[in-house]
Parts: structure tokens; C-alpha cells; sequence
């Protein structure tokens, strides 16, 4: 595909769409309905800032940098790879490091009530599915685990320029390790989409997704009784 044709079909479709079949459905029908001329804009179109960096990379459009992969976060298996890699953007950090901090989450469980008038705080049930998959995680060191956008503990609000999503929607299903010798979450991730998403073309070269996180001084969002919770990105 041309680079004009990937541009047009950059404005055709929100990444802020899921990877189900009826999210493939909406997606099928913007890009048959919408020209493709101009941007995409408002919160009916454009999905968190993160999300859009990471399509816009999938396509190669260079107009969205992402942060570079540390050495330290890439795999044995990526040694002699020729795909592409790029990092981790901060609120995807930000929501990632929270799984390695189960002292904080287990004391959020507990005094729910102290601090369930928290602006943006997930509900009570939905706390406790964060820290038993944080305990399974940092129970099981250096094993690989599968995480999802449930995993999340903040989402990001819809304003008028974006649609708000869970924060790690440019990830969807993404894998975590627990390195306990340097206190520090690592992910993995291959950034694509399910054959059925129309009309995405298969990327030349994978975009792998690679970082590692340090949790040593706990979760930023959590510590300190969540005094960080509700500070601006």
C-alpha cells in the first residue's frame, strides 16, 4: 500500500476501535463511507494521543514519534530480529507499574471506603481483579502473564478532541514479567490486528512493543495514599 493510501486510510479509521467483529463492522464502514481527504477530528474520531502515535507508527506515517526501547527491555528472541521496536508511552508506564505494587493496591482494597470518593477510581470489584492478577504476577517472578485493558486502574476521560479509553488501549492483550532482581515490570507487546479488521494491511515488519518498567519506589498513582491519582498526565 502507498504511502498516500495508508495516509487516507490513517483518517479513515479511529485505533480508539476494538478488535471484535462489530468494532471491525464500525471500521469497515468508515472506511467505505469517509473520503480519507482530511483528518479526523472531535471526540467521535480520534482516539487518546497514545493510541493515535502508536496506528500512526503501525502505518508509517512518521508524523507521531514513540518513545524509544530501553536495551535492557528487549528479549533474547529480538537479538537478530528486523522488525521494528519501539517503547512505551508514560500512561501506559503509569498503569503498567501499578501491577507491581501490591503493597499500595492491597491498602487501596482494604480501605475502600477511605477512598472511594477519589475522582476516576475504579469501583471496589474491579480494584480487587487488579490486585489478585498483581499478586499472581509478582507470586510467579519471571514468568509471563497475560494482561488486559482491565487491567487498568485509571482510565483517561473523553474531551472534546479525543475519545477517552482505559489508558492502555493502544495494547488491548499484552504480556507482563516480574524481575524481582531489579524491581521492574517487563512487557511485551506486537502492535497489529485480527485478519477480519478490514482493510488494515499486514505491516512489512512487525511494530514489537517493548519496555521495562521500575517499580522500586512503588506505584506513582498509588503511593503516598494516591495523592498522585488525580494529577494531570
Amino acid at each position: 500500500m502507498s504511502k498516500p493510501d495508508r495516509q487516507k486510510l490513517y483518517n479513515k479509521i479511529t485505533p480508539a476501535a476494538g478488535l471484535d467483529l462489530l468494532s471491525a463492522v464500525f471500521s469497515s464502514y468508515d472506511y467505505l463511507t469517509r473520503s480519507g481527504d482530511t483528518p479526523r477530528e472531535g471526540s467521535d474520531y480520534k482516539a487518546t494521543p497514545s493510541e493515535e502515535a502508536y496506528w500512526n507508527n503501525y502505518l508509517e506515517l512518521g508524523k507521531y514519534s514513540l518513545p524509544k526501547v530501553n536495551p535492557k527491555a528487549k528479549l533474547p528472541e529480538d537479538k537478530n530480529s528486523k522488525d521494528d521496536f519501539v517503547g512505551t508511552t508514560p500512561d501506559i508506564d503509569l498503569r503498567v507499574q501499578v501491577l507491581g505494587d501490591t503493597a499500595n493496591l492491597g491498602n487501596l482494597v482494604r480501605n475502600y471506603d477511605k477512598f472511594k470518593n477519589i475522582p476516576a477510581l475504579n469501583n471496589k470489584k474491579h480494584l480487587e481483579q487488579i490486585y489478585n492478577f498483581s499478586k499472581q504476577v509478582l507470586n510467579n517472578p519471571n514468568s509471563w502473564h497475560l494482561a488486559g485493558e482491565e487491567t487498568s486502574i485509571k482510565g483517561i476521560p473523553s474531551t472534546e478532541d479525543y475519545a477517552g479509553g482505559s489508558g492502555l488501549g493502544a495494547l488491548q492483550n499484552f504480556w507482563v514479567k516480574w524481575d524481582p532482581k531489579v524491581k521492574s515490570i517487563q512487557l511485551k507487546d506486537t502492535y497489529d490486528f485480527p485478519k477480519w479488521v478490514f482493510p488494515i494491511p499486514t505491516r512489512p515488519k512487525l511494530l514489537q512493543i517493548r519496555s521495562k518498567i521500575d517499580v522500586s519506589k512503588g506505584s506513582y498513582l498509588l503511593r503516598n495514599n494516591l495523592e498522585n491519582f488525580n494529577k494531570k498526565e
